[in-house]
C-alpha cells in the first residue's frame, strides 16, 4: 500500500513532464515518418533506394517503381504519365482480309519497309559526284540515302556503279558534254529515246526540278538532278528526295539492261513492256516517305494522304469511276499515260495501290514486276504469280 502511494505521488509531481516527453516523441515519430513517406513518395529518383518492391509513386509527370537492382530495392527511372497507349491495327495479309483489316494498310506498308531496312545492309557500289558549275548539292550524305533504298531492295541487282550528277540551268551544255565523255553521243542519243527528251534539261530556269536516271551498257546508274540556283534548298532536297527516287528508278531499268529489253516513251507514253504509271511515281513517294518518317508513323500515313488532290479531280471520285479506272483495258492507255491529266489520277489513286502491294508482300514486289515484265511477261501474269488472285478478282476489292 505504500508503494502504491509513493508511486501515485510521483506520478503526479511529474505529471506534465512525463506528459511533454510522450507527447515530443510521439510527434517525432510522425514527422519523421511523414518525412520519410514524402522523400519516397515524393521525390522518387531513380537509382534511389525505395522500401517495398513494386510500389509505385507519381512525380513529375513520371510513374515511378520500386525493383531489385542488384541485392538492394531501388526506384527505376520512371515512365511518363502522359503516354498513351497504341492499339496497333490487325495486318492485312492477302486479298481475301485487305478490305476487314483495311485500317492496318498503311502500318504494314510503313512497318515492312522499315524491316527490310533494318534487317539488311546491301553493299553499295562505288559513288561518284560530278558537279556543274553553278549547282549546289543540298545532300550531304548520298550513300546514306542510296544504302536505304539499297537495303530494302536487298533481293534485286545493283548497278555495277553510281554517278549522280547535279546541273542548273546554266550547266546543262557543260554536264552534257561531261555525260557524252563518260557514255559516248550514241548512248546518250539512245537514252532520250527511252526518256522522250532530254537527259540534261531544266524546266523552269531558277529551280530546275528534273531528275532522270539511265543504267549504261557497262551498268553504271547515271543519276541526273537537276537543282535550284537560287537560296537554299527545300527539307525534301536536303534530305536526298531526288536521289531517292532516281536511284529506285535506276533499279526499275537494271533487268531491261540485263535482258536487253528496250523500253521507249512516245508522247508521254510507256512501252507495253513497262508496268502501269501508277506503280513507277507513287512508289518512289512511298520510298521516300518511308526514309523521311522512319521513325514516326503518323507523319508517315499523313504524307500519304491525296485527299486534296482526289477533291480537285475535276470529276466525282465514286466506287463506279474507281473501278472504271482498274480496268486492265486501260493497261496501254491511261496507265501508262504520263501526261499531265493521266499522272494526276496514276500518282493519287497509285499511292494507295502501291501501298496494298507492299502492305501484303513487302517493298520487293515493286521491283518484281519491272524484273518479269522485262522478259516479256504480261502484267495480268506477273500479279497472278505474285498474289495468287487475278486481277479481275483483285480489283474490286481494291476499288472498295
Amino acid at each position: 500500500e505504500f508503494r502504491r502511494v509513493l508511486f501515485r505521488s510521483f506520478m503526479m509531481r511529474n505529471r506534465d513532464s512525463i506528459i511533454a516527453k510522450t507527447l515530443v516523441f510521439v510527434l517525432f515519430m510522425i514527422i519523421s515518418s511523414q518525412t520519410q513517406s514524402v522523400n519516397s513518395a515524393t521525390f522518387p529518383k531513380a537509382g534511389l533506394s525505395c522500401s517495398k518492391k513494386g510500389m509505385t509513386q507519381n512525380y513529375n509527370g513520371k510513374k515511378f517503381t520500386c525493383v531489385k537492382n542488384g541485392n538492394k530495392l531501388a526506384w527505376n527511372s520512371g515512365e511518363p504519365l502522359n503516354k498513351s497507349t497504341v492499339i496497333l491495327p490487325s495486318l492485312p495479309t492477302s486479298f481475301s482480309d485487305l478490305f476487314s483489316k483495311r485500317d492496318g494498310i498503311a502500318y504494314s506498308a510503313w512497318l515492312k519497309i522499315n524491316n527490310a531496312n533494318k534487317s539488311n545492309t546491301n553493299k553499295l557500289p562505288s559513288i561518284r559526284v560530278i558537279k556543274g558549275a553553278s549547282s549546289r548539292i543540298d545532300l550531304k550524305n548520298p550513300q546514306a540515302v542510296l544504302q536505304f533504298v539499297s537495303n530494302i531492295f536487298t533481293s534485286s541487282e545493283m548497278p555495277n556503279n553510281v554517278v549522280i550528277v547535279y546541273f542548273t540551268e546554266k550547266d546543262v551544255d557543260e554536264v552534257k558534254l561531261e555525260i557524252e565523255s563518260l557514255i559516248g553521243s550514241d548512248q546518250l542519243a539512245a537514252i532520250e529515246r527511252e526518256i522522250g527528251g532530254p537527259f540534261i534539261s531544266c524546266d523552269n530556269s531558277d529551280v530546275c526540278n528534273v531528275g532522270h536516271a539511265h543504267i549504261s551498257e557497262d551498268g553504271t546508274a547515271i543519276i541526273a538532278i537537276g537543282t535550284s540556283s537560287n537560296g537554299v534548298g527545300n527539307v525534301d532536297s536536303v534530305l536526298g528526295g531526288k536521289e531517292i527516287s532516281e536511284f529506285y528508278h535506276s533499279l526499275q531499268l537494271i533487268p531491261y539492261h540485263q535482258n536487253k529489253s528496250q523500253i521507249s516513251t512516245t508522247d508521254n507514253r510507256m512501252s507495253p513492256n513497262f508496268p502501269p504509271a501508277w506503280l513507277n511515281l507513287p512508289a518512289e513517294n512511298l520510298i521516300f516517305a518511308n526514309y523521311k518518317f522512319k521513325d514516326d508513323f503518323k507523319a508517315f500515313a499523313t504524307s500519304q494522304n491525296f485527299s486534296d488532290w482526289m477533291n480537285h479531280q475535276g470529276h466525282p471520285v465514286t466506287i463506279e469511276w474507281l473501278e472504271n479506272f482498274l480496268e486492265i483495258r486501260n493497261l496501254s492507255y491511261s496507265w501508262s499515260n504520263n501526261g499531265y491529266i493521266s499522272v494526276r489520277d496514276n500518282n493519287c489513286f497509285g499511292s494507295s495501290i502501291v501501298e496494298i502491294f507492299v502492305a501484303l508482300k513487302g517493298p520487293s514486289i515493286l521491283l518484281k514486276f519491272h524484273e518479269q515484265m522485262s522478259k516479256g511477261i504480261g502484267f495480268e501474269k506477273v500479279f497472278l504469280d505474285e498474289f495468287g488472285i487475278t486481277w479481275e478478282e483483285a480489283s474490286p476489292i481494291i476499288a472498295k
